[in-house]
């Protein structure tokens, strides 16, 4: 029981940096794209 609570929660978190990765990859090329298409 024990190892499956660790295995959800390492799949919970990995999932979670996971989505925050992502969001940080659109905001940062979405900036990226404004700052040049203003310059």
């Amino acid at each position: 029981m024990f190892l499956w609570t660790t295995i959800f929660c390492l799949n919970y978190f990995l999932g979670l940096t996971a989505t925050a990765q992502a969001q940080f990859v659109v905001i940062y090329f979405g900036s990226s794209s404004a700052y040049f298409t203003h310059v």
